[in-house]
């Protein structure tokens, strides 16, 4: 298996709901879900994760979120999938 198929696993099938789930297979901006809030609708959106930086993308994995769930990666995880979403937006 060579790092990038690695990487792509992670990304699309980790511990539970992949990355691309949300995402996206490149890591856009992708629209989740529409609803109603005291009667206004409402779109919630998972950020695009291709332009941050690394520091950025791994605080996100220790913050507690209402939405993203808590995967538990160790750093190399972290380190992996970064790597594959710089790949695949090259």
């Amino acid at each position: 298996m060579t790092k990038f198929e690695y990487a792509s696993m992670l990304y699309k099938n980790p511990r539970s709901i992949g990355c691309d789930k949300c995402h996206g297979n490149l890591g856009e901006k992708t629209l989740i879900t529409e609803y109603k809030h005291k009667g206004i609708q409402k779109q919630l959106y998972a950020p695009d994760i291709t332009k941050i930086s690394f520091e950025n993308f791994k605080k996100v994995f220790s913050k507690n979120t209402k939405i993203m769930p808590k995967y538990f990666f160790t750093d190399k995880e972290i380190q992996e999938l970064y790597y594959y979403i710089q790949e695949v937006n090259k």
